[in-house]
């Protein structure tokens, strides 16, 4: 006699919370979909930009940008929490897993693919989530994301970006020209662009989804 095993109730009001978090991702990566990177950062990276992009670009990264990022790291790491009973080496495997999907997404479709950089962090999460009571986690995560903050500022202050705030008008046509053909060259665009999102993950944004991550498990234990 087979027994079927009833599904594990989902927690509805989170499964929103998510899905928010998610949409306000897709609307910030609009411009990565659409226009050459840089527009993602830099509102007047052409002459011909309109107020309206100008207006939009603003609107974005005051409510979108950051926040939804913030909420989505947040609740990556809850769930970490939650499938604590699973064990820490079924949690490694899963994330295992999605590191390998998110490459293969990154380098073969897209390389703004954000489930690498979040599997690998999170491999480094569930290592502070397992070993540190919820006091800890707590008080580590503040530091985490305080260091970066500092690191990430001085950083900044110290770099010379104006090539990068005003690049040539051939960085752009190569861009372009690159994702239109397709084939090896656009394949090695892709692989190149991964490596340095995962430089930046390193030096700069994957400590403060470390620290969010662990933020969002501490706030589990805190709640539960």
């Amino acid at each position: 006699m087979f027994v079927i095993k009833a599904r594990r109730q989902r927690i509805e009001q989170i499964d929103l919370l998510r899905a928010s978090a998610i949409f306000g991702i897709l609307l910030v990566n609009i411009f990565v979909f659409a226009l050459p990177e840089l527009a993602y950062v830099n509102p007047v990276y052409v002459a011909s930009t309109t107020a309206g992009d100008i207006w939009c670009w603003v609107f974005l990264n005051i409510f979108v940008q950051g926040k939804f990022l913030a909420i989505f790291s947040l609740l990556f790491g809850a769930s970490f929490e939650f499938l604590s009973k699973q064990g820490l080496y079924w949690n490694q495997i899963r994330l295992f897993l999605l590191a390998i999907i998110g490459l293969l997404h990154g380098i073969g479709l897209w390389d703004g693919d954000i489930l690498l950089p979040y599997a690998l962090k999170g491999l480094l999460a569930i290592k502070f989530i397992h070993f540190n009571n919820t006091r800890q986690l707590y008080y580590k995560s503040i530091v985490i994301y305080l260091s970066d903050l500092i690191i990430f500022g001085s950083f900044s202050y110290f770099t010379h970006v104006s090539s990068f705030w005003y690049p040539a008008e051939n960085d752009f046509t190569n861009e372009i020209n690159i994702k239109i053909a397709g084939g090896s060259k656009a394949f090695l665009y892709r692989a190149e662009s991964v490596a340095q999102r995962l430089i930046m993950l390193v030096i700069d944004y994957g400590w403060q989804l470390l620290a969010l991550m662990m933020a969002g498990a501490a706030l589990v234990r805190i709640g539960g």
